[in-house]
């Protein structure tokens, strides 16, 4: 990358180094004398003479050597081989991909500091602000011992509290956090603009308004494919209250309609939980309009197609939840719940109207901005997760930002036990239980994983039915989730997750779950995308652990639902099965990547269509 803090033809030369760089610092460290004083002064030394001169290979060396020694003192961590090539990948401005549990989050730590000692602004990106809040709170020492200011943005901030925050060096914060403080500002600039071309006098005005976010310099995001990747298929979106489109009374008649219908005679299926009217269906409708229920009949038949999404396509525990009393949708691909998004007026309210909830106000959208276009403007774009070859083409022609895989630091030990396919979701849950009491006797931990909260709760509903005891994380609570991840680990417990439930938390396994085999990951179901299935299963092993994973597959799964394959798969042997599975899943990852990329061309249109208007 362009602006990265060292060209990829050094860091290849740094890499070759790297055993001896990490030898000086761990001799350093087995000095009695060690200062930390006179190491800070080494370090910022070190730091000033490389802003003199860019492409001295050897003073970027010893300024590794100095910080990787401090993080020993301050923290208690010597960088393992993996994660110092990790750091340099990322000082070059790539994506590392390491495992799981090669200790990211020091990787995010070191790279962050040395980028601010030489100079440079950095955001830390994470996927949650839980994850946000651990890892900025576990690496205050390193940065104070540096004397690098730093700062943690989280949603109980002010306004002129996030604006002292983001002039810090170094700033933690969620991806979401970061992309909505932007478009603030970008509304707000965009409102003064506006008033200015009124009034010339006014231009000045501008300049007197702090914007919230100073500079967009650096950014090295965690879990990067999530928060890049996934995350990027919905534009963040800041909304104002508006004039109510449907009035309460013509809400409850839609849902009343929907619910009147038989959905035998009335719904043609024309894919998966998907409906349309079938001729009968359509007559019910105008009769309804005939009546005069509606004034409006194309609102009307809006009205009643979201009604009949509402009632019979959307679900509860699978495509949204209730948290709070507010709907949380559930993205599909990752599992993960988000309050901070909503459907598009009329069916949320719906919706709200179905679970029995206060009904949340019309809102008219007054901002967006995607992903995509968020994180395009860092002047350097880096960072890490565990799975990116399958997204590494996407990374690259969207931020330009080329995917480094890193080599563990341990061999992979893990091994598969096997595949099993069963006919029905209730073979695989009476399936399921007897594996739990097979391999906990054996005093190995299990992490099940489920496709969705539902079927989340139908395995706990088995597990509590054979009076074993496990804990549930499910994307509801990030804090708790990560707690109890934690805690997975424990020679014979019993975790059923979501898919990506407690992401960003090891699973360190005790001395009794080593000797029986390490940690056991049963995942019951494939997930739609491949890349979902591989972070799920890298929980087990981490840094040369034993570890074991077997996969449950049935002819009931989701996964299967709306492709052209799942006519033929009662037929077929097991393993040809999980093959058809495997080509699915690359379906379903083509055509999320091209939504993707509709919605960067949209965007990219519609800020064209503004600008045309505004210079009109």
């Amino acid at each position: 990358m362009k602006y990265a803090l060292v060209s990829e033809k050094h860091a290849t030369k740094l890499a070759s180094s790297i055993g001896s760089i990490l030898e000086n610092a761990q001799s350093r460290c087995e000095l009695s004398n060690l200062n930390l004083t006179a190491l800070q002064e080494e370090a910022l030394g070190a730091a000033y003479l490389w802003r003199s001169d860019k492409n001295s290979v050897e003073t970027m060396a010893w300024l590794l050597e100095c910080l990787f020694t401090i993080s020993f003192v301050t923290l208690g961590m010597m960088p393992y081989r993996s994660q110092a090539r990790g750091i340099l990948a990322i000082l070059s401005g790539q994506l590392a991909e390491m495992q799981t549990g090669e200790g990211k989050s020091l990787v995010a730590a070191l790279s962050a500091a040395t980028y601010a000692i030489t100079g440079r602004t950095v955001h830390v990106a994470t996927v949650n602000d839980y994850l946000a809040e651990r890892d900025y709170q576990e690496f205050i020492p390193l940065f104070s011992a540096l004397k690098i200011s730093h700062s943690l943005i989280k949603q109980s901030l002010s306004e002129h509290e996030r604006k002292t925050a983001y002039r810090q060096a170094v700033v933690y914060a969620s991806g979401r956090e970061l992309i909505f403080d932007h478009l603030r500002d970008i509304m707000e600039v965009g409102h003064r603009s506006s008033r200015a071309q009124s009034a010339v006098k006014k231009i000045t005005a501008r300049n007197t308004v702090r914007p919230i976010m100073d500079k967009l310099d650096c950014c090295i995001v965690d879990e990067a494919d999530s928060v890049l990747i996934d995350e990027a298929s919905t534009p963040c979106v800041i909304s104002l209250p508006t004039t109510p489109v449907f009035s309460p009374t013509e809400l409850f008649s839609a849902l009343e309609f929907a619910e009147r219908l038989d959905p035998k005679k009335d719904l043609d299926q024309i894919g998966h939980r998907t409906f349309s009217l079938s001729e009968s269906g359509e007559q019910f409708l105008q009769n309804q309009i005939s009546e005069g229920a509606y004034p409006n009949h194309l609102m009307a038949r809006e009205l009643l197609r979201f009604a009949i999404t509402a009632k019979y396509s959307l679900q509860l525990d699978h495509d949204y939840v209730v948290v709070d009393g507010k709907i949380g949708l559930v993205d599909k691909l990752t599992g993960r719940i988000s309050t901070e998004r909503s459907y598009q007026t009329g069916l949320q309210q719906l919706i709200e109207l179905k679970e029995g909830l206060e009904l949340s106000p019309t809102r008219d959208n007054a901002g967006r901005l995607t992903y995509q276009q968020f994180f395009k403007k860092y002047r350097t774009l880096s960072g890490m997760t565990g799975t990116a070859k399958e997204v590494a083409r996407e990374l690259r022609t969207v931020y330009s930002l080329k995917t480094k895989v890193i080599p563990t630091n341990s061999p992979d030990a893990k091994v598969c036990v096997g595949y099993h396919v069963c006919k029905t979701q209730e073979d695989k849950l009476e399936f399921i239980v007897r594996q739990c009491k097979s391999i906990q006797a054996q005093g190995q931990p299990i992490l099940i994983g489920a496709d969705s909260i539902e079927f989340a709760q139908q395995i706990s509903a088995k597990l509590e039915h054979a009076k074993l005891s496990f804990d549930v994380v499910d994307g509801l609570n990030d804090d708790t989730e990560a707690t109890v991840i934690a805690k997975a680990g424990i020679s014979g417990a019993i975790t059923v997750a979501t898919p990506v439930a407690g992401r960003g938390t090891d699973i360190k396994i005790d001395p009794e779950a080593r000797n029986a085999g390490g940690l056991h990951v049963l995942l019951s179901s494939l997930q739609f995308s491949q890349r979902i299935d591989r972070q799920f299963i890298g929980r087990a092993g981490r840094q040369g652990d034993p570890g074991t994973y077997s996969v449950l597959i049935s002819h009931e799964d989701p996964v299967w639902n709306g492709s052209k394959l799942s006519k033929v798969r009662h037929v077929l042997p097991d393993q040809l099965q999980l093959h058809l599975i495997r080509q699915i899943q690359r379906s379903n990852e083509t055509v999320s990547r091209k939504y993707r990329k509709r919605l960067v061309r949209q965007e990219e249109k519609r800020m064209q269509q503004m600008a045309f208007r505004k210079k009109r």
